[in-house]
């Protein structure tokens, strides 16, 4: 099923939006999330998303992520997703991932995901 942080997560290296996106599930769907940004996604199947944008999702079996715009993603051996597109994430948690650019995504509730910039500590 899918989740507001994983669209969260795909419009971060899709669109690299500036300033807070927000992303949530749809209360009358489990396959829609809308973002705040403008961007929404629709799971389709088992291992494809589709955005609004035109661009879709698919997960191998292996779990890699698989854009139909030709972005593609590696593993570093630090634990690192590095995007074709220069976006790198890598996650702190199960709730928490980490982007290269410092933006955090975090869910914030069973249906909704946040991306914004870390607080300077």
């Amino acid at each position: 099923m899918i989740s507001a942080l994983e669209v969260a997560l795909m419009v971060m290296v899709l669109d690299q939006p500036a300033g807070v996106l927000t992303c949530g599930m749809e209360s009358e769907s489990a396959t829609l999330v809308r973002c705040s940004n403008g961007t929404s996604a629709i799971e389709t199947s088992e291992r494809r998303i589709n955005f609004n944008t035109g661009v879709t999702v698919e997960k191998t079996a292996k779990g890699d992520l698989v854009f139909s715009n030709g972005i593609t993603a590696t593993r570093t051996a630090v634990g690192w997703i590095r995007f074709s597109n220069g976006t790198m994430a890598r996650t702190s948690d199960r709730r928490t991932y980490t982007f290269a650019s410092g933006h955090v995504c975090e869910t914030i509730s069973m249906t909704h995901a946040r991306c914004r910039m870390a607080p300077k500590s």
